[in-house]
């Protein structure tokens, strides 16, 4: 069943319903009021809707609106419309207070709606961008959500968590720039949604500021170049997939892939994070399930190009269940349960870790499943400190012998710790090359199943290389970082690369 605010929406792009004239003398800023039900609109057959200039004019560059204070009697039932269908519309220095903004951006080639400095706040959605051809640019907003209502509410009450900002199936481009988007209590949801269907609308990010929110961003991005965007206080930080059937199932397509550069995700770590019913409490490392772990960057059946990444004290700082590639280069990881985690079996898809640093995760640095791993110039440091004290006497030392191999700098596995089958043997093509594992515990490199990977020229903090054990753990060596049995690890570096 569709939000009212969704459904208040299509009756704005379908209505014919004049909402009233609200004139305006010359001079800035101009208060109006959009009382309950009403919907305002500007632009298409209502041209400046009874705004004189400055307010609002018709220039040589289209419809151009200024210095306008809108205050919403409804944050559900009411709407302010900015309708490009018969020409670019320019707002700019506006103010939006408990009344979300919609926009229609028309389709003929001079069609359009461009936002300037637009300040949002005590609505449950900023902006929703409704389907057209024609460019969408978000300049300069800034924007506090708030929830209203619950879910068993009904009327004027009804529940409204909907995203800051929503952007629908289209084929414009919507470009967002210099956002800067708030949660300010409440059931929050979504910091932008991004439309699923149709292989995702075209656009990109630059700039932008997101906190509080559920999930940070959400949407199928395959067609969005992001440069620049800080994420904090989240459950998941970045969420993308392919597109979606009818039933909710993902397209049997190839994965999109995701381009994104200068982005920091930290301090997603909720006590409940969404979609679990309790407070995490650490068991060992296969606790988490995916429906309920805050995750800094989530990729479903999505390959990813990533450059320029920072994650900083997120529970899971990189999750990809994908079957296409994964590039990261020049990236931080830093605390947190895991710092990648990758948990489709025999995936035929590439990892590339390139110049980067993974550092005090509790669990593991980095935990792969892929027939092709490439780790070049990477540093892991001080992971796996989450394993159990043997001398405590509530662990059982036989019960770990599998678990071990679960923990510490990089575990590189095919499947969940099974044998491989034969056929798939000849097709593992894992290497690790110019890397430092320093103060791992217990291995800096494990193979709990394939026992095949090139780990030769590396540096195990030690001038006498990584220590080798079995399963059956003694405390953690006094040299090198451990590696587990029939990694191929010499020769190897007697000093930093």
């Amino acid at each position: 069943m569709p939000s009212p605010l969704a459904v208040s929406l299509g009756v704005v792009l379908v209505a014919t319903l004049l909402a009233g004239c609200h004139g305006s003398d010359a001079g800035s800023p101009k208060q109006i009021a959009v009382a309950l039900d009403e919907r305002l609109e500007f632009g298409g057959a209502w041209g400046c809707h009874g705004l004189r200039p400055p307010s609002c004019q018709l220039t040589e560059d289209g419809l151009e609106l200024q210095g306008l204070v809108f205050e919403g009697a409804n944050p559900i039932w009411s709407v302010v419309v900015l309708n490009g269908t018969k020409g670019p519309i320019h707002l700019h220095d506006a103010a939006f207070h408990g009344i979300p903004l919609g926009i229609l951006p028309g389709d003929c080639p001079a069609c359009g709606v461009t936002l300037t400095n637009v300040e949002s706040d005590s609505s449950c959605t900023a902006i929703i961008v409704g389907p057209g051809k024609a460019a969408v640019l978000l300049d300069g907003l800034t924007a506090a959500t708030i929830s209203y209502g619950s879910p068993e509410a009904s009327g004027d009450d009804v529940m409204c968590s909907g995203p800051a900002v929503s952007v629908q199936e289209g084929e414009g481009v919507v470009d967002i720039r210099r956002n800067t988007l708030s949660y300010q209590g409440g059931n929050g949801t979504t910091g932008i949604h991004w439309a699923y269907q149709s292989g995702g609308r075209p656009g990109s990010f630059q700039g932008l500021d997101i906190s509080g929110y559920a999930v940070g961003v959400d949407g199928r991005l395959a067609r969005v170049a992001i440069d620049g965007m800080r994420i904090t206080d989240c459950s998941v930080g970045l969420r993308t997939m392919a597109g979606t059937t009818p039933s909710g199932f993902p397209q049997e397509s190839a994965p999109d892939t995701l381009h994104a550069a200068h982005v920091v995700v930290e301090d997603c770590r909720p006590e409940i994070p969404v979609g679990c019913a309790e407070p995490i409490t650490p068991e060992g490392p296969h606790f988490l399930w995916w429906q309920c772990t805050p995750v800094g960057l989530l990729f479903e059946q999505v390959a990813a190009e990533l450059t320029d990444i920072t994650l900083r004290n997120v529970t899971v700082g990189i999750d990809a269940a994908f079957d296409g590639d994964l590039s990261l280069t020049g990236f931080r990881i830093e605390g947190g349960l895991y710092g990648l985690r990758s948990h489709i079996p025999y995936s035929p898809g590439s990892i590339l870790l390139r110049d980067g640093v993974i550092a005090n995760a509790t669990f593991v640095g980095a935990e792969t499943t892929t027939l092709n791993l490439v780790v070049d110039g990477v540093t892991f440091r001080d992971n796996g400190r989450g394993w159990p004290d043997l001398s405590r006497t509530d662990y059982r030392v036989e019960a770990l012998r599998d678990e071990a191999y679960w923990y510490g700098g990089l575990v590189a596995r095919v499947d969940h710790g099974w044998p491989v089958p034969a056929p798939l043997v000849l097709m593992v093509n894992n290497v690790v090359h110019g890397s430092q594992f320093i103060g791992n515990v217990p291995y800096g490199l494990s193979t709990p199943d394939i026992r095949l990977i090139d780990a030769s020229g590396n540096w195990w903090n030690s001038v006498t290389g990584p220590t080798v054990r079995g399963p059956l753990l003694a405390p953690p060596p006094a040299t090198g970082d451990a590696v587990s049995d029939g990694v191929q690890y010499q020769p190897f570096l007697t000093q930093p690369p």
